[in-house]
C-alpha cells in the first residue's frame, strides 16, 4: 500500500510540474505535426562598422508556426537582449505587423542600442540572443506559445573623436574660435559635458578650432540647439543671465542640450548617520549628475544619527557654508524637505535619521528648487 501511495505521489507531482511548464508563457507548448518555429540570424558574428552606419547589419528571420486549430490565428513578437539573461533585460517586446517574418537593424542602429540601451563599450564584442515568440489568439483555451531562439555575437564599433568647443561674449575665448575652450567629450560623436564659469553674456559651441562653422546653436529656446553649416542661417546664441558656475549636457545623436546654473559645485555628506561619521575632511561626496546639473544624489547606506551637508571637504573646516534643514533635529520623512543655505553652519541645524529608519538609502538633493528626499530602499 505504501508502495501505491509513492507511485501516486510521484505521478502528481509530474502532472503539477506539466501545469507548471505550461504556464510560463516563453516555452514552447507539446506541438505535435506541422512546422516547427524557428528564427534565424543573417550572420553569427556581427561587426558593426560606422562607415556602413545605414546598411543592414543583421536581419533575423522566421518562418510561420505551427496552425494551432480552426478559428486561431498567430501574433510574432520579437524579443532580444545579452545572452543567457534569461532576457531579463531584454528590448521592450515588439509587435511585429501581420505578414512580416523578419527584423532588420542598420549599422548604426544596432551600435545606438547597443551603447545606450545596454550600455556596451565601444569596441566591445558581446554574445546576444533574439527570440521569437508566436501567440495564439482567438482560442478558447489557454494555449503555450511557440518560441524560438537564435544566438549570436556582435562587435560594436568606436565613433572618431568629434570635439566641440566653447566661444562667445560668456567665455574667456570671447569670439576667437582658435582659443575655444574644449568640452569634455564622453562618448565620441555622441554625449558631451562642462562644468564651468560663465560671464554674464552669450555661447555657442563650434566643432573646430579652425572655423566658426559648423556649429551649434540656440534653436527656438535655450534648450532646444540646431546644427548651423552656412552663413546665411541664423547665428543665435544661448545667454547666460548673470556671472557663475553652468554647467551643460549635449547629446549630438539625439539634439538634446541642457545647461543650468549651479548654486554649488560639490555637496558632501558628514554626521554618525553618514559613512563619513564626524570627519569633515573626509566627508561623504555626493554624486553629480551632468544631464540634470542642479541635482545630486547619494545612494547607500544610513545610520541612526544627525546629518548636515557640507560644501567643502578635505580641509577640515568645520566652518564652511551648508547646506541644513530651515530648523534644527528635523526628522526625514521620506517626502521632499526644505533645505536652506546656511554661512559657516550657524545655526547647527541638522536632520535626524531615527534608529528604526536606519537602512539602504537614495537621497535626492535638488539645489535649484532646494528639496531634499529621503528614499529608503
Amino acid at each position: 500500500m505504501k508502495v501505491i501511495y509513492q507511485i501516486i505521489k510521484v505521478i502528481v507531482l509530474v502532472a503539477l510540474s506539466g501545469c507548471f511548464i505550461a504556464c510560463d508563457d516563453d516555452d514552447n507548448g507539446d506541438l505535435s505535426g506541422g512546422n516547427t518555429l524557428v528564427v534565424e540570424s543573417s550572420g553569427s558574428e556581427i561587426m558593426l562598422l560606422d562607415e556602413k552606419a545605414n546598411d543592414v547589419a543583421v536581419t533575423f528571420t522566421w518562418n510561420e508556426g505551427n496552425n494551432r486549430g480552426e478559428g486561431t490565428y498567430l501574433t510574432y513578437m520579437f524579443k532580444m537582449d545579452i545572452a543567457d539573461n534569461n532576457f531579463q533585460s531584454s528590448i521592450p517586446k515588439e509587435k511585429m505587423a501581420e505578414g512580416v517574418f523578419s527584423k532588420s537593424y542598420t549599422h548604426e542602429e544596432f551600435n545606438d542600442l547597443l551603447l545606450d540601451y545596454w550600455k556596451i563599450k565601444a569596441g566591445e564584442t558581446v554574445d546576444m540572443e533574439a527570440k521569437i515568440i508566436a501567440d495564439v489568439n482567438n482560442s478558447s483555451v489557454y494555449m503555450k506559445p511557440e518560441v524560438a531562439v537564435v544566438p549570436f555575437s556582435v562587435k560594436t564599433y568606436v565613433t572618431p573623436s568629434k570635439p566641440l568647443y566653447l566661444v562667445g561674449s560668456a567665455t574667456e575665448a570671447g569670439m576667437d574660435p582658435s582659443k575655444g575652450i574644449l568640452i569634455n567629450e564622453v562618448i565620441n560623436g555622441r554625449t558631451y559635458n562642462w562644468k564651468g564659469n560663465l560671464k554674464a553674456g552669450a555661447f555657442k559651441l563650434i566643432s573646430s578650432q579652425e572655423s566658426m562653422l559648423p556649429s551649434f546653436n540656440k534653436g527656438d529656446d535655450d534648450n532646444s540647439i540646431v546644427e548651423r553649416s552656412d552663413e546665411s542661417q541664423p547665428d543665435n546664441l544661448f545667454s547666460v543671465e548673470a556671472d557663475g558656475l553652468y554647467a551643460m549636457s549635449f547629446n549630438r545623436k539625439t539634439m538634446i542640450f541642457i545647461y543650468k546654473y549651479m548654486p554649488y559645485e560639490n555637496v558632501y555628506m558628514v554626521g554618525n548617520a553618514t559613512p563619513a561619521g564626524w570627519n569633515i575632511g573626509t566627508s561623504t561626496t555626493m554624486d553629480w549628475n551632468p544631464a540634470n546639473p542642479t541635482v545630486f544624489t547619494y545612494k547607500g547606506w544610513l545610520y541612526a544619527g544627525e546629518m548636515k551637508l557640507p560644501l567643502e571637504n578635505g580641509t577640515g573646516n568645520w566652518n564652511c557654508d551648508y547646506l541644513m534643514p530651515p530648523t534644527g533635529n528635523e526628522s526625514i520623512t521620506g517626502e521632499w524637505q526644505n533645505v536652506k543655505f546656511i554661512p559657516q553652519g550657524n545655526p547647527d541645524n541638522k536632520w535626524i535619521v531615527a534608529a528604526d529608519q536606519a537602512g539602504n538609502y537614495i537621497v535626492t538633493l535638488d539645489t535649484e528648487t532646494m528639496k531634499i528626499k529621503f528614499e529608503k530602499q
